[in-house]
């Protein structure tokens, strides 16, 4: 198992302002009142790393705010720096690692650098690359989303919740995919053998059923035995090659419609996003909800995230288009040399049948020809017998083999302590299963009201944190918790609560925890919080020079990036 931990967070404004802000401890409290930008730093930690975090307060947007990450795996030391949509990843001697603005290419090179490596794939067979946000789902609650619903906290995780969660509990592994292929591959060449099959014994009772009543004569003609030889053989040749054709084609079908259903996916959300951001144009900076009443930001930054997701999804479409016509080429191409194969193979069953539709010549032959095609087609309907039976076979074994790869008793097993841990947790916290309804498995919703959501929420997360240390999960980030005083928490309910959430962290895990002022007598033990001030800027003028160079010595002064945001 990796370990992530945080080690500092720069923050730079070019208005001249800068921040540090040490992290290099087991417990970090990040303390002060509302609008102090406790949560703007906390989603900054992931925000660097290339994460999608529910929108930052307006100023620190308009602080238009550069941020340096230092942070370690497993005690190497990384850094990352994120310029607008651009990040840099730096390795420990200071060389650039990568830099990417695209947000699958910087899931792609974090996965890399996680060690975990494709586990997934889609519809079309192609391998999913795991978003950044999914990769620290588990490990953070924000202020404003996290106590609704566990990993709630960070957007776009392009539906991989699911796979993300039974990931870290080893619900899954690297063999499961790999004998998934096996398996598909193995039920592709069983169904064509089936059809084979039943297209030789058609073949041969067609055959003997339209001779025989043919007489018995002598057989002589070698040289039309020797014809009739030949023609089978080509005949069979050809059949082959026709199979493998239609099993190319079977799979280029099943690309295509992936293909199709992507691009009239992308069209929609092209068509959504142009009817909304020309909605935003005509709108206010304000909107209120007609659900529910809550005012939604309604500016130019939300208008240009709305354009960018646009040119995303254009983006996308055009290379979807670009497989798409890749595709039917290759269907095209494929059809045409099948269409050849079966014009082939019907000249010479057409010529078969036409020696055999001779009768008043050729009587002497057709017992002859009728023991050959017995022979013949009765060896080639056993071969394929043999094959699927061994097709059966391997099919039986890698099933067995899946059963075991996706661990489905191990599944039970884990959901097992999953349960256990969260009853004793929720005992601890002051409440009893008779007090919630239960929740839905693992990475399932808790359902509950009130005060008793934080306590759910906290007993789910730390229940899976448990299941993942014990299923020695691929890595272990940094536990960020953002205000967990919610709800009407009165302060005896909440001291329990930061009593669990501190002594009953993993260990050797590293813990941020922000509070109000007012809390932080709460805690006990010692502890260096880090203060903020409601009302003033996190940044200052004192610490811009230190932090600026910095930055400068790894982007600037090295020509990743030529001009200034």
């Amino acid at each position: 198992m990796k370990r992530i931990r945080f080690k500092e967070i720069a923050l730079m404004s070019y208005s001249g302002t800068a921040r540090r802000i040490n992290l290099d401890n087991g417990l970090v409290i990040v303390a002060g009142g509302n609008e102090s930008g406790k949560s703007s730093i906390l989603k900054t930690l992931y925000h660097t790393l290339g994460a999608t975090v529910y929108p930052f307060a307006r100023r620190w947007d308009d602080a238009n705010v550069i941020s340096l990450l230092k942070f370690t795996i497993d005690d190497v030391n990384y850094k990352a720096v994120r310029l607008a949509n651009d990040i840099y990843v730096f390795n420990p001697d200071g060389t650039l690692r990568f830099q990417e603005s695209d947000g699958y290419r910087i899931s792609l090179k974090f996965n890399e650098l996680l060690g975990i490596p494709p586990f997934f794939k889609d519809a079309a067979g192609v391998d999913i690359t795991l978003p950044v946000g999914c990769l620290f789902m588990p490990f953070y609650i924000d202020q404003d989303h996290g106590w609704d619903q566990p990993w709630n906290s960070l957007l776009r995780l392009m539906g991989q919740k699911h796979n993300t969660m039974m990931l870290f509990v080893g619900a899954i592994n690297e063999d499961y995919y790999s004998y998934k292929r096996l398996l598909d591959d193995a039920e592709t060449r069983l169904r064509s053998t089936i059809d084979n099959i039943s297209g030789s014994l058609k073949f041969k009772n067609t055959f003997l059923e339209k001779y025989k009543d043919a007489g018995k004569l002598p057989f002589e003609e070698e040289d039309f035995k020797k014809g009739i030889d030949d023609v089978l053989t080509k005949l069979t040749e050809l059949k082959e090659v026709q199979n493998k054709l239609l099993q190319e084609l079977e799979k280029l079908y099943g690309v295509r419609y992936s293909y199709q259903f992507n691009i009239n996916q992308l069209k929609d959300n092209i068509k959504e996003i142009d009817k909304d951001f020309k909605y935003a144009l005509k709108s206010p900076n304000e909107l209120c909800c007609p659900m529910c009443g809550a005012t939604v930001e309604n500016g130019p930054y939300e208008r240009f995230r709305m354009l960018d997701d646009r040119d995303r999804c254009k983006s996308l479409l055009i290379e979807n288009n670009i497989r798409l016509e890749q595709i039917n080429e290759r269907i095209t191409d494929k059809v045409k040399l099948s269409d050849d194969i079966k014009r082939k193979i019907e000249g010479l069953q057409a010529s078969i049948n036409k020696k055999t539709e001779r009768v008043s010549l050729e009587d002497m032959f057709i017992e002859k020809m009728k023991e050959h095609v017995e022979t013949v087609m009765t060896d080639a309907v056993n071969d394929l017998m043999d094959e699927k039976r061994r097709l059966e076979a391997r099919i039986v074994n890698y099933k067995n083999y899946l059963k075991i790869a996706s661990k489905e008793s191990a599944k039970q097993a884990v959901q097992r302590d999953f349960d256990n841990y969260m009853r004793s947790t929720l005992r601890k916290l002051g409440l009893g299963m008779r007090d919630t309804q239960r929740h839905y498995g693992l990475g399932g919703r808790v359902k509950t009201t009130g005060s008793n959501i934080v306590k759910m929420v906290i007993a789910y997360t730390y229940a899976y944190y448990d299941v993942m240390i014990r299923q020695n999960c691929p890595f272990f980030a940094p536990i960020v918790i953002d205000e967990p005083k919610q709800n009407g928490l009165d302060d005896t309910g909440f001291s329990s609560i930061i009593d669990f959430i501190v002594n009953n962290r993993p260990d050797g895990s590293q813990l941020i925890l922000s509070l109000t002022d007012s809390e932080l007598n709460l805690l006990s033990g010692e502890y260096n919080p880090i203060m903020l001030q409601s009302g003033q800027d996190v940044m200052n003028e004192n610490e811009y020079l230190s932090v600026r160079d910095e930055i400068d010595e790894l982007v600037y002064e090295k020509g990743f990036r030529l001009t200034q945001e």
